[in-house]
């Protein structure tokens, strides 16, 4: 965090942002340390110091630390036992596993060490066991509702409609094109570039990730294919019209929850439908 120090939570990525939570609760020095998922938004480099850090802190000061998480390696790189949950609901602790591995712990040795490879496995394979068994519902015939499709030029003022209406693509392996894309904020202490002339051709139906280091603009250059972030030089252009604002031919799931809490799960996701 050393460069981002003097910056404010907005200006910090989701991932940056929990990394300055685990910091906090750190500096606390507390007895107990309780981490609930502390790790799960960050890049594999970042995930992979904090996980050596907190083992290191356990090691040399022999803290209590209770981790929550629902990722099988990560458990067993730190913890000394395991111990899963059953299903929701009434659930309750089950068997353990108890973690002998000598620490610390290398990752890159652990894939070939076959009493990790077998504690992997079993865990893993009583998870899914436990999900299979878990008691559903009983589901009720549902009567779909009528649904009437839509398109972003519903929301754009009739004057510009004909600018952003989708044209045929005459290029099939550029259905989604970024190019030059840059994006600036302005912080007390000046610009600040997060990203810089990205370019990207993406053809119709594919799969692409984007990883890499936390605070490097990944849900950046995400928010602004969504509309909901103007882009400051460059452009994106999705199916012949260039992103302008955001519409409901993108659907956007964001790194942390945004749900309305005032409404029910259901009715959450029928703000969707109803749109």
């Amino acid at each position: 965090l050393g460069h981002a120090v003097d910056r404010r939570p907005a200006e910090l990525s989701g991932g940056m942002r929990q990394r300055v939570a685990v910091a906090r609760a750190l500096a606390m020095n507390p007895q107990i340390l309780l981490l609930d998922e502390p790790l799960s938004a960050l890049d594999a480099l970042t995930r992979a110091k904090l996980q050596d850090e907190i083992e290191a802190i356990w090691r040399q000061e022999r803290k209590t630390i209770v981790l929550v998480t629902n990722d099988v390696d990560e458990a067993l790189l730190l913890a000394d036992r395991i111990i899963p949950l059953t299903p929701a609901p009434k659930a309750t602790l089950a068997q353990e596993f108890r973690v002998t591995l000598p620490r610390p712990r290398d990752r890159r040795a652990v894939n070939h060490d076959p009493i990790y490879r077998h504690l992997r496995a079993e865990i893993t394979q009583y998870l899914m066991s436990a999900g299979k068994q878990r008691a559903l519902p009983e589901e009720d015939s549902v009567r779909l509702p009528e649904v009437v499709p839509i398109t972003s030029s519903d929301f754009v003022p009739r004057a510009v409609r004909a600018a952003t209406r989708t044209k045929p693509a005459t290029n099939i392996d550029k259905f989604v094109e970024f190019y030059d894309v840059t994006k600036i904020y302005p912080t007390p202490r000046g610009p600040l570039t997060v990203v810089d002339r990205f370019a990207l051709d993406i053809r119709k139906g594919e799969f692409i990730s984007l990883i890499g280091h936390s605070g490097c603009g990944k849900s950046t250059v995400l928010s602004m294919v969504a509309g909901l972030t103007d882009v400051t030089a460059g452009g994106i252009v999705l199916e012949g019209r260039e992103v302008t604002a955001a519409g409901p031919d993108r659907g956007v799931v964001f790194q942390a929850p945004n749900l309305l809490p005032w409404l029910t799960a259901r009715q959450n996701v029928a703000v969707g439908v109803n749109r």
